[in-house]
């Protein structure tokens, strides 16, 4: 069983490593705003904007419950972050409820992406 000196020395060489790299990435996704180049809208804009914000905020929150459950508070939540999202979503196009099944996929989605 690794330590947590080992735990601790594994995540900072992951955790820098991809940060590093994601960093590359969204700096390679700024070269396409170049208008000699490119044509793009305002609306691609957005949606690669709103595509990452919401990643950022998914893994975000993944870390906000692992620092709940180590301050010893019991965390329970009925849902997951893409549920509630998929849910949020469907109300906002004037439904009562989001179709169970399209939230247990999101959450199933969100579920297999958290196995690195």
């Amino acid at each position: 069983m690794p330590t947590k000196e080992e735990k601790r020395a594994k995540f900072v060489r992951l955790a820098e490593a991809r940060t590093n790299k994601a960093i590359h990435a969204i700096r390679v996704i700024g070269n396409l705003s170049n208008r000699a180049s490119y044509y793009y809208t305002a609306d691609d804009v957005e949606q690669i904007f709103g595509a990452l914000q919401k990643e950022i905020e998914a893994c975000r929150e993944r870390f906000a419950v692992v620092d709940e459950k180590e301050e010893g508070q019991t965390v329970f939540r009925l849902g997951r972050a893409e549920a509630q999202a998929v849910q949020a979503e469907a109300q906002e196009e004037g439904l009562e409820e989001a179709p169970a099944v399209q939230a247990e996929v999101q959450a199933d989605r969100l579920e297999e992406g958290s196995a690195d």
